[in-house]
């Protein structure tokens, strides 16, 4: 390598380091407008930026902003501000009118969470415990009027269910909120590596005490509401290789059914335009129904014959070779699957899988072994840079993982497109001929892609927003 090339490569790590320690604003989200942002700091405000990437607005919001979402159908950001003594207030932030529409006292604790129900008629916020406030709480408000209409609350009768008081550690986590106002949590203690007691705690929209509590074993891989969100599912693993199991918990009364499965399930999704309910495997994906029960369409992933583990090509079947990431929908009758490694790590590669005749299409490599190659590379020059120019003092290790693609999917359902976050690259996938159309070259601060609002153009999401005109599928100026 060049002194110059060696040069360049420090100064590459310097300045990536330096973004990191300095960044002061949050992700951008896409809204009516454009996209927005939450800029932190002194002087706090949240930007929005319209779609020609011009700065519209700033609206002052309170200091040390956490966490935010934002309701479409309100054209609001709700923002988490944590105040001293953990207290906590959320800001709703009103785009179109470019101003706080109203500021709303909640439960003191750490902001461990904050989300809106599917309908976004509720916004639940999560309190976790800390060592001044013992008590885990989630408030409930009511997006329309931006109130407070319920706070749940359940550490007590937890902890007196716990065996022995001394020497254990205590955490909840919320699970999720329906569009009533009815709540999941889960609480576990601990001792030393020891589960003592795990719990769920359902909530009814009005109860501010736990409507049911059922003891769970292993911490599910996955949660998910039914289509009326009367019902939560949860999938369990086993041991290794071994079934798993999808249990079903009413809101209002606790677990109804523990459903076995074939193998340890991992995730749980909906896909199509009919938003069927899927349970995935690293073997297969299969439906279920709105009560929880195994469907008959089924999707090989692996061979039967790998220990639940991977598969490679036979005949003229094509398996994933690995472990099934993020998948999402690609019009009516195809899907799309992220291919990771087993911890979880970019497999560089997205199986193309056709709904309607149940099998793997194709499996489409989102970078080549040589880019892989030239990354790892640049990383590895660079970490040894630094660490010369530390005399040694310092030795920098290069992190050699590589991040997951983002996925997004045309309206017209002929679209894949695949953003690599690594190697900076948009790649087109005709659904139809299982091919790549293009790869473009995109900014390198660009980490995820969305269709815009208007179904018009692809927003990849960076410091600096670029667009993809669906059209044509071309990056606009």
């Amino acid at each position: 390598m060049t002194q110059d090339r060696l040069l360049l490569a420090v100064l590459t790590a310097i300045t990536a380091f330096s973004q990191v320690a300095s960044a002061q604003t949050g992700p951008s989200i896409e809204v009516r407008e454009g996209t927005a942002s939450v800029s932190r700091g002194k002087a706090p405000f949240v930007q929005v930026t319209d779609y020609e990437d011009n700065v519209v607005a700033k609206i002052p919001i309170d200091v040390n902003p956490k966490d935010y979402v934002y309701s479409k159908a309100l054209d609001t950001i709700y923002v988490v501000h944590q105040e001293k003594g953990w207290r906590n207030t959320i800001s709703a932030v009103n785009i179109g009118a470019r101003q706080v529409a109203k500021r709303v006292p909640v439960e003191a604790g750490f902001p461990e969470k904050l989300q809106l129900s599917r309908d976004e008629s509720k916004l639940y916020f999560c309190a976790g415990s800390t060592r001044d406030i013992a008590a885990p709480s989630v408030t409930v408000i009511d997006t329309k009027t931006n109130t407070v209409i319920s706070t749940k609350t359940w550490a007590d009768g937890f902890l007196s269910r716990i065996p022995g008081k001394h020497e254990r550690l205590f955490g909840s986590s919320f699970i999720g909120g329906t569009s009533d106002g009815s709540v999941a949590v889960v609480s576990t203690a601990l001792r030393g590596e020891k589960v003592l007691l795990r719990e769920l705690e359902t909530f009814t929209a009005q109860g501010s005490e736990p409507a049911s509590t059922s003891k769970l074993g292993d911490w599910p891989s996955a949660w998910m509401f039914s289509k009326d969100e009367a019902l939560l599912f949860a999938a369990v693993k086993a041991g290794k290789y071994a079934p798993g199991s999808l249990q079903v918990f009413a809101m209002a009364k606790g677990l109804v059914a523990n459903r076995t499965m074939i193998e340890s399930p991992l995730r749980l999704f909906r896909l199509g335009s009919d938003n069927q309910p899927w349970v995935l495997s690293a073997r297969e994906m299969r439906t279920i129904s709105e009560t929880g029960e195994p469907g008959d369409k089924r999707i090989p992933l692996a061979k039967a014959g790998d220990g639940g583990t991977v598969g490679n090509p036979e005949g003229d079947s094509l398996f994933l070779d690995g472990y099934p990431g993020e998948t999402i929908s690609v019009g009516r009758d195809y899907a799309a699957v992220l291919i990771v490694n087993k911890n979880g790590t970019s497999g560089h590669r997205v199986a193309l899988i056709d709904m309607k005749h149940l099998k793997i299409d194709a499996v489409i490599p989102t970078m080549s072994g040589t880019e892989i190659a030239g990354i790892r590379t640049t990383r590895t020059l660079a970490a040894f840079a630094l660490s010369m120019a530390t005399a040694g003092a310092v030795i920098f290790i290069p992190n050699l993982t590589m991040r997951n693609e983002s996925l997004a999917s045309g309206p017209d359902g002929h679209h894949l497109y695949a953003l690599d976050v690594e190697g900076h690259v948009l790649m087109v996938v005709d659904v139809d001929t299982s091919k790549v159309v293009t790869r473009l070259n995109v900014n390198h601060s660009v980490t995820r892609i969305e269709v815009a609002a208007d179904q018009k153009s692809l927003i990849c999401f960076g410091k600096k927003n670029q667009e993809l005109d669906l059209a044509t599928n071309e990056l606009m100026d």
